[in-house]
């Protein structure tokens, strides 16, 4: 599908019982193997050390123990899969999705390694001081990884000849055999799970700039410059968090979303749990999904129910979601020889809130990579607006934050696959700040009340999946 002319050396060793011996025995292998690991450089091959597990590695709690190096994780909607990488061998960063060929075109772009991929709501944007640790499109390959394999789990290494680690590191082996040896010893103590206090920090006007907003976007619309344009809110907290037990807490919810963790730094992360999916691809076949409109869950099944017949009855939310549906469908009628899409939108039920949303499905062309596919999909209409760059100037104009990733792209590339979502339901952590994002779609009918209760029912479902809702509420 896409290129690459990496050659993987794979290594799977005998397997071991718990996380720490596994640690020990990777490292030993790693430090047995080290010489060959950084010679040539213009030598292509990827070394891979693989150390099956018999036991289940809990994954927010390996993250918690492999130092201070950059973190990230993918978990898949079932819950049954999932890639954390601790680590970067190597990074390529860019301002549009070229990026991502340029990646494949290095010593690491292939050979079944999984890379982890972040970009921005807004690529072309000026980047806050909160967001500049992230980066705008970013290809990463990691040093360390973690994946379930039947009842146990995979531990594994990805070196490479004659190229120094991404993140400083002048020899990644040495970095590895450090990592796993630190892991090794923390991986027995029980992880602090004592909450932390936060405080709400409200912003002046607030909810007075948020109608002028609302009003003046649907000024635009009923003028036709726009269609549809997605507001977002950010809502601060203040103080230190634990940024494990934030996955774990999102780990832990009811499988229907794909939770992620991009952590850059220590105390940089931007995490959370997002029931939307911008692509899958295997091989040619790919899959995407229109996902909007938006009502909670009822107290009881009769209120439920009552809300799932209001939002199939509601044309407001008829709109926006076929808005969504539109774009992705033409957008990927040119890259596919074949695409089918739902002729109705069918109700999604989460744990807090219910959508409507529709599947398109489709055949790429030959040829057709996944930096063709992102630079048509992103942004959708689900967190942007339509027209697409008449939205854009809007929201430059009238949101007064950065919104970063929050509506950008997250999830993982292989060199035959992809699965990529768009990072909504999430959560920045910067130094001792906690910035939660939520938006709703203003389209012709939209009133600045409604749509306010709508963030205010998403940034509280986010307060939840991270385990603080009493600060929250506070």
């Amino acid at each position: 599908m896409n290129g690459g002319s990496t050659v993987v050396d794979v290594e799977r060793l005998a397997p071991c019982t718990g996380l720490a011996d596994g640690c020990r025995g990777l490292a030993r292998s790693v430090s047995a193997r080290r010489s060959g690991c950084a010679s040539d450089t213009r030598d292509s091959t990827l070394r891979r050390i693989e150390q099956p597990l018999s036991e289940p590695v809990d994954p927010a709690h390996w993250l918690s123990v492999v130092g201070p190096l950059p973190r990230f994780y993918w978990g898949a909607r079932n819950r049954a899969s999932f890639v954390a990488g601790a680590g970067i061998l190597a990074e390529r960063r860019g301002d549009d999705f070229s990026v991502i060929d340029d990646a494949e075109d290095g010593p690491y772009g292939s050979g079944g390694v999984l890379r982890f991929l972040t970009a921005r709501f807004d690529p072309a944007g000026t980047a806050a001081a909160y967001w500049e640790r992230f980066g705008r499109i970013v290809v990463r390959t990691p040093l360390l990884e973690l994946r379930p394999e039947r009842d146990g789990a995979l531990l594994a290494v990805n070196l490479a000849a004659g190229r120094p680690a991404d993140d400083g590191a002048s020899d990644p082996a040495a970095l590895a055999i450090q990592t796993l040896r630190l892991a090794a010893t923390a991986a027995s103590q029980p992880a602090n799970t004592q909450p932390l206090p936060l405080k709400l920090i409200s912003e002046t006007d607030e909810r007075q700039a948020w109608t002028r907003s609302v009003r003046s976007l649907i000024e635009d619309i009923a003028a036709g410059r726009l269609r549809k344009a997605v507001l977002a809110r950010s809502l601060r907290l203040v103080g230190r968090t634990r940024i494990a037990n934030l996955l774990s807490h999102t780990i832990c919810q009811p499988a229907s979303a794909f939770c992620y963790l991009v952590q850059p730094t220590v105390n940089s992360a931007f995490l959370g749990a997002t029931p939307e999916l911008l692509y899958r691809r295997g091989g040619r076949a790919i899959e995407s999904e229109a996902l909007a409109g938006t009502r909670p869950r009822g107290a009881d099944h009769e209120v439920d129910e009552r809300l799932a017949r209001e939002l199939l009855a509601s044309a407001k939310d008829a709109e926006e979601q076929a808005l969504v549906h539109d774009h992705i469908a033409s957008a990927l009628q040119p890259l596919c020889e074949t695409l089918e899409a739902e002729p109705q939108p069918h109700l999604v039920k989460l744990k807090d809130m219910q959508h409507l949303r529709t599947r398109v499905r489709g055949r790429l062309r030959e040829g057709v990579g996944d930096a063709d596919v992102l630079t048509a999909l992103h942004p959708t209409p689900a967190l942007c607006g339509s027209p697409r760059e008449e939205a854009l100037a809007a929201l430059r104009r009238l949101e007064p934050f950065d919104r970063g990733l929050f509506g950008g792209v997250v999830g993982v590339l292989g060199e035959d696959e992809a699965e990529l979502a768009v990072a909504i339901r999430g959560a920045l952590v910067h130094d001792d700040e906690l910035r939660l994002f939520a938006g709703s779609g203003i389209v012709a009918g939209s009133e600045p009340d409604g749509e306010w209760l709508e963030t205010e029912l998403k940034l509280g479902a986010i307060a939840e999946l991270l385990g603080i809702s009493d600060a929250r509420s506070a």
